[in-house]
């Protein structure tokens, strides 16, 4: 998938503008995901500040409260280090890094892989978020005293503001990644780092893809920590039972964590123990999809009994097991492709090509 031009340096063509074009990118990316991270515990702050003003809704928040405080620290844990991580690409473009281009091409294709995973979803469950919504707007609209009988289209407003947010979705995490691939995909972008960065990084030992899977199993050891602190709330139990995988979960940092080392060192036990990981978590993520007890979830979360039946209702609806295998399956598939496009590279060695 990566260019291999064989063109002497002397012979490229600068590529600049495309190198600091991409730093741009991955700055506003890795602002926004800090943005976000802060935003996740700013929101606790600020609820549990509107629930002083309202008794009544204190005393609900107080019952959810724990649980909202471990899902914001897990977010800022997750949002904060996918921020730092593309901050820290960004600098590799700006001080023209020899590193940045197999950084950039692995964020670039991460990127792009979450948002058209993110695209499908939406276009999956959007029927259904739809009706969902036109008929909680027309239950308020009629329970509401006073409130004449509307003639407003309600299903054709929220179709629309849905399609607005299908365009965000394109724009915002399908364009940019699409446009980091295509900036960094020439072997002129190399060429035009390496003139600048003449020494040599641990990047220039391995292949691209294998670069790629170091920095894809760094980054599953911080997406699973927050697991390691969510896995024995109560919460947890309607989404995986009372099976092993709560008490085990602490092992898949470990194991990715493994794989990431192995790869920098070519180990086959690293490819194996990759293929085991992501073998057990489809298999995981299958059966929890067919297991998932909504309106337990939300008890156990402290939601209040007069709205788990309607919010029970609407994910059921949205996050059918069918549709969701369906996405599972498509989401498996290139990343059990590019595990097996790897293996040729754990059975070399040498420098990079």
């Amino acid at each position: 998938m990566i260019g291999t031009s064989l063109a002497p340096p002397g012979s490229y063509h600068p590529r600049n503008g495309a190198i600091l074009t991409s730093g741009i990118l991955l700055t506003l990316n890795g602002l926004g995901s800090l943005g976000t991270a802060a935003m996740s515990v700013l929101q606790v702050f600020l609820m549990k500040r509107l629930g002083g003003l309202d008794p009544e809704a204190g005393k609900e928040l107080e019952r959810i409260g724990d649980s909202m405080w471990k899902i914001s620290l897990a977010n800022l844990l997750v949002y904060g280090s996918i921020g730092f991580v593309f901050l820290s690409a960004a600098f590799g473009c700006f001080a023209y890094r020899r590193w940045a281009r197999p950084l950039n091409l692995t964020l670039g294709w991460s990127w792009l892989y979450m948002g058209v995973l993110i695209l499908m979803t939406y276009v999956v469950t959007m029927g259904a978020m739809r009706e969902t919504m036109t008929s909680a707007m027309a239950k308020t609209v009629a329970s509401t005293p006073g409130t004449p009988p509307t003639s407003i289209p309600l299903g054709g407003i929220f179709g629309i503001i849905m399609a607005i947010y299908l365009v965000i979705i394109i724009l915002f995490v399908i364009v940019p990644p699409a446009l980091i691939v295509w900036l960094n995909w020439s072997e002129d972008v190399r060429h035009t780092l390496e003139s600048r960065d003449s020494v040599a990084r641990w990047t220039d030992r391995l292949p691209v893809p294998l670069v790629g899977l170091v920095i894809a199993s760094a980054f599953s050891v911080l997406m699973s920590l927050p697991g390691v602190f969510l896995m024995n709330e109560p919460w947890m139990a309607p989404i995986l039972g009372d099976g092993l995988v709560r008490y085990l979960w602490w092992l898949v940092p470990l194991a990715w964590a493994y794989v990431a080392w192995g790869t920098l060192r070519r180990h086959l036990a690293a490819w194996v123990v990759a293929m085991l990981s992501l073998l057990a978590g489809a298999t995981t993520g299958f059966l929890a999809m067919h297991r998932t007890n909504w309106a337990e979830l939300y008890k156990e979360m402290g939601i209040p009994e007069s709205d788990v039946g309607e919010m029970a209702g609407m994910m059921e609806s949205m996050f059918h097991p069918q549709k969701m295998t369906i996405l599972l399956i498509i989401g498996f598939v290139p990343i059990l492709g590019f595990l097996i496009w790897t293996w040729k590279d754990f059975r070399k060695t040498g420098a990079r090509r």
